[in-house]
């Protein structure tokens, strides 16, 4: 599913110390997937947020992601654009110890950007090949279960 943007992923460390910097960090970089990539291209970013202050997985929902989606409403870029957030301590299960948990977790608190065109491009092709988009969050559920917590959570450590 992600395949097609690997080679157009932008991997962006936020040097922001204030919230204004980090939302003109956001801007910059929304305008540049927006104005730089044709809908034919895939074009990703991944901005880490190496704070110590993003390192509190509620204070990085709170706040965080918080300000991301109030950039993207000032922009009114909502319906292109997306603001996912994966964070190493990412918990949404009621249930403890569920495989699940790291569908949203990464070793470094981050904001995936990622454009509207680029999910609708990359589910079109699922739908050429004869595959439901929907089966996407099945087998992601089906690959992590089988995994299990154990071999994850080591999998995070070596990364």
């Amino acid at each position: 599913f992600a395949a097609g943007a690997m080679h157009q992923t932008k991997f962006l460390v936020s040097r922001a110390e204030t919230d204004q910097q980090l939302e003109e960090e956001l801007s910059c970089e929304m305008d540049r997937l927006v104005s730089e990539f044709s809908h034919d291209e895939a074009a990703t970013t991944l901005f880490i947020l190496p704070s110590s202050a993003a390192l509190d997985f509620e204070h990085f929902v709170d706040h965080h992601v918080d300000v991301a989606q109030g950039v993207l409403e000032k922009k009114e870029m909502e319906g292109e654009m997306q603001v996912v957030p994966f964070h190493p301590h990412a918990e949404f299960s009621d249930v403890q110890g569920d495989p699940m948990e790291f569908v949203s977790r990464s070793p470094v608190p981050l904001l995936h950007l990622l454009r509207q065109v680029d999910v609708e491009n990359a589910e079109a092709k699922w739908v050429q090949l004869g595959r439901n988009p929907g089966d996407i969050t099945e087998a992601n559920t089906a690959m992590l279960r089988g995994l299990g917590e154990d071999a994850l959570v080591r999998m995070m450590k070596d990364h």
